[in-house]
């Protein structure tokens, strides 16, 4: 058992400074070569290098924009319109129908002449803009909140005697109030924004303003109509969605702001700390979960009881490579070498990368069951096993295709590039094969089967489909 080890000052501050920030991140960090450091992201997913455009955001919240002559749903001051493409992901279609109905709410509100849902909307922009700058408190009055907690709609704004039968006068009034008192202002943050931006985020915030600026202008000059028209005419929508969208879509544009200076700082001053510190941090963090210190810093494993209590999974995992190695036991003791390649060839790729649930003892329901020492690692493993599927079973089936095809193997060699439509059909096998787990059994293999005879047909000179044969039973043993 190691020396008990009192708290010091210093690992005191490593515990305060690591503790803000998540493990997955520190862990992420730990495994990144410095001179990744730049592509780190506190989210830990890749920066978004496509900034949204105004058109394409207003259009993933139902309000798209809609070029002269063609047919829109959007018949009423509520902006209904026709249903976006079906997202990729339950939880991205669950979040897309959430934002459509948030929008749809603040529209219908605008149309009731309540504009208490804009004003908020402004006002929380104003402090995601103000955000980015936290300490230049002398520029956080350049956006004004008591100017738009006091706009108000008048009243009266047409005598009814004025008005047309239809009302139309009276909502043509009410739509030029409202864009002349809140669009100028929407203006204002874009701009304050845009100054913040990288130079490839503002292309897009300062597209906005050139156009918000014509509505402005339009509006100015007393041509009051009931559509807004984008980009030099080519498109429209009407006011009040065009208002709120603008706003949201603002909103959006500062998130991502906040996002690439929280990144930015984390690629140059906080990554290299984190990996200066992390090791012993997440060292102490996993003896702490799995109750392997003391109270004073020191190790509570005293035998191998404790540590087959304690770490079941992982003693499991070390006793079967002992078991399965080549070498003795006073052999791994000696030789590091020795241990890691035992690691490497059998606690990696024998045990864990191409385990194949229970296959060498009949029991065909057993899971792969990760050691705690890797408890870190679980989803890297599982997207490392994926892939490593894919390559695999991809590449047989590829053979496959190419042996239907009249025999000739070289598909996948390298001395000559494939033409184009077969590189087409390749690629699509394996696009098909990733989405494994987002389609039944029966669906993934008649995919699946469909990309090879694909493939095949594409690698056959004559095109002869009666080549193809049946892959049932090949599909069955290569994907499951």
């Amino acid at each position: 058992m190691n020396s008990p080890q009192r708290s010091s000052p210093a690992r005191n501050n490593t515990e305060d400074f690591m503790s803000n920030f998540d493990p997955g991140l520190i862990h992420h960090v730990l495994l990144t070569d410095p001179t990744d450091f730049p592509h780190l992201t506190m989210s830990g997913k890749p920066r978004a290098k496509k900034t949204p455009t105004f058109t394409q955001h207003s259009h993933s919240v139902g309000f798209p924009i809609v070029s002269s002559g063609e047919s829109s749903s959007m018949d009423d001051e509520n902006g209904e319109s026709a249903a976006a493409p079906t997202p990729q992901s339950r939880e991205d279609q669950i979040s897309q129908t959430m934002r459509r109905a948030f929008h749809d709410m603040v529209v219908q509100s605008l149309s009731s002449k309540d504009w208490g849902s804009l004003q908020q909307l402004i006002l929380e922009l104003h402090g995601e803009i103000r955000a980015l700058i936290p300490r230049r408190t002398d520029l956080h009055n350049i956006l004004n909140d008591e100017e738009i907690r006091n706009l108000r709609y008048p009243a009266t704004t047409l005598d009814d005697d004025d008005a047309d039968d239809d009302g139309s006068s009276n909502n043509s009034k009410y739509l030029e109030l409202t864009v002349k008192a809140y669009l100028p202002h929407i203006i204002k943050a874009a701009m304050s924004l845009a100054q913040l931006e990288s130079e490839d985020r503002s292309e897009t915030t300062s597209a906005w303003i050139a156009d918000a600026r014509r509505v402005v202008e339009s509006f100015t000059e007393g041509v009051t109509t009931d559509t807004i028209y984008i980009g030099g005419g080519g498109g429209g929508m009407k006011p009040l969605p065009y208002l709120v969208c603008s706003v949201t879509y603002l909103q959006i544009k500062a998130q991502m702001c906040r996002a690439d200076v929280a990144d930015f700082h984390l690629s140059r001053t906080l990554a290299p700390r984190i990996q200066a510190l992390g090791v012993p941090y997440e060292r102490n963090v996993f003896y702490r979960r799995f109750r392997l210190m003391d109270h004073n810093g020191g190790m509570a494993v005293e035998d191998i009881t404790s540590v087959t209590e304690k770490l079941p999974v992982t003693w499991e995992w070390v006793k079967g490579m002992v078991q399965k190695s080549e070498y003795g036991v006073d052999e791994l003791r000696q030789s590091e070498e020795k241990r890691v390649k035992l690691v490497q060839a059998v606690g990696w790729v024998d045990s864990i990368l191409f385990f194949r649930g229970g296959e060498d003892n009949g029991n065909s329901n057993e899971v792969i069951r990760i050691p705690e020492v890797l408890m870190q690692d679980v989803g890297n493993i599982h997207s490392i096993r994926d892939a490593t599927r894919v390559a695999v079973n991809g590449s047989a089936l590829a053979l496959h295709a190419s042996t239907i095809a009249g025999g000739n193997i070289a598909l996948t060699s390298s001395d000559q590039a494939l033409p184009a439509h077969v590189e087409a059909r390749k690629k699509n096998l394996l696009g098909v094969m990733a989405q494994r787990a987002a389609a039944s059994r029966d669906l993934y293999e008649n995919r699946v089967a469909e990309a090879v005879v694909e493939l095949a047909e594409g690698r056959c000179e004559q095109n002869e489909a009666d080549h193809i044969v049946d892959l049932d039973r090949i599909l069955s043993v290569l994907l499951f």
